[in-house]
């Protein structure tokens, strides 16, 4: 009578050699990118100043999963004016041309009649 207990018991261990395989082959991927990591000099940085517009270009064309994809602020330019002081200029120069209107004469207008 032949037994499935060694079928069984040789499938567990493959099973587990498969695992310790793949392991393996991970941390070799990991120790790879460490020694890469280890030998970097601090020339070899760049260091991201949000107003250069040229480094902000390069950290933009970034795209995973060659690349960490950056976050946050990567261009910042304070001389020029933001959407919300644009916004309150343009506000501010219409009241200053219609100071005399009144919300009853811009929806009546100037061409208005009377029907009788």
């Amino acid at each position: 009578v032949y037994t499935l207990l060694p079928l069984v018991t040789f499938f567990k261990l493959s099973l587990h050699r498969i695992v310790i395989l793949y392991s393996l082959r991970l941390w070799r991927k990991v120790l790879i990118e460490l020694y890469r990591l280890w030998h970097i000099t601090e020339d070899d940085l760049l260091i991201h100043d949000e107003g250069n517009l040229e480094n902000a270009f390069q950290l933009s064309q970034m795209f995973s999963p060659e690349f960490p994809e950056p976050m946050g602020v990567l261009y910042c330019n304070p001389g020029q004016p933001t959407y919300n002081d644009l916004l309150h200029e343009q506000v501010d120069d219409v009241i200053e041309k219609l100071d005399d209107k009144t919300l009853q004469s811009l929806v009546t207008g100037n061409n208005t009649w009377t029907v009788k």
